[in-house]
């Protein structure tokens, strides 16, 4: 049988699995991003902080719209990977 080393381990351990701080899906510790979400979730939380700092202020709406698009796909993604859609503020429509 071949060694499982996707196991659940905590934060800090090579390999090791923990649950994201938004979704609640199991993931795989990486070196990108913050330690204790997925990585659709940082992802996410980045351009929506972008959005929130005034990044945004002064373009054309359609680069928000993207902004707002790629925030949407992401969530989309976290979900169908196992994240929790209302954890994610998904409701049934938007999946």
């Amino acid at each position: 049988m071949a060694i499982q080393r996707f196991t659940k381990g905590g934060f800090g351990r090579q390999g090791g699995v923990f649950e994201c701080g938004l979704c609640g899906r199991s993931t795989r510790i990486t070196v990108e991003g913050q330690t204790h979400l997925c990585g659709q979730c940082d992802e996410w939380t980045m351009a929506e902080n972008a959005i929130n700092d005034g990044n945004y202020n002064g373009l054309p709406a359609e680069e928000l719209a993207k902004a707002e698009a790629s925030i949407l796909a992401l969530k989309r993604k976290a979900a169908k990977l196992g994240g929790d859609p209302a954890r994610l503020g998904l409701t049934a429509e938007a999946l």
